[in-house]
């Protein structure tokens, strides 16, 4: 999947055993890691969201995460209870940096 925005991935990692994501990658890079013929690398460059409650608006119209402020620092501003990253099954929280190295 080409990712160049924030995606919510609650539904997707469900029905997958795996996901591949480039951020514009050339395809043949990309096919190259699927042949194994290289091991992939990589930080995210920007935090994927919870689910579409985090980046949707409440009765009165006013975003539950504010727009002007970062991925990786919206917990600050969050609704009492409420995170914005995304944890996927095995407890990964995909913040801005996490991944392989």
């Amino acid at each position: 999947m080409n990712m160049i925005l924030p995606w919510i991935l609650e539904n997707i990692e469900k029905k997958s055993e795996a996901l591949l994501v480039g951020y514009d990658t050339f395809p043949g890079a990309v096919l190259e890691v699927i042949l194994g013929q290289f091991s992939p690398i990589g930080k995210l460059p920007l935090t994927l969201p919870k689910n579409s409650k985090v980046i949707g608006v409440d009765e009165y119209g006013v975003s539950i995460s504010l727009n002007d402020v970062p991925g990786y620092d919206k917990d600050k501003y969050m609704r009492e209870g409420m995170t914005y990253a995304y944890v996927d099954q095995a407890g990964n929280e995909y913040r801005s940096g996490f991944g392989l190295n």
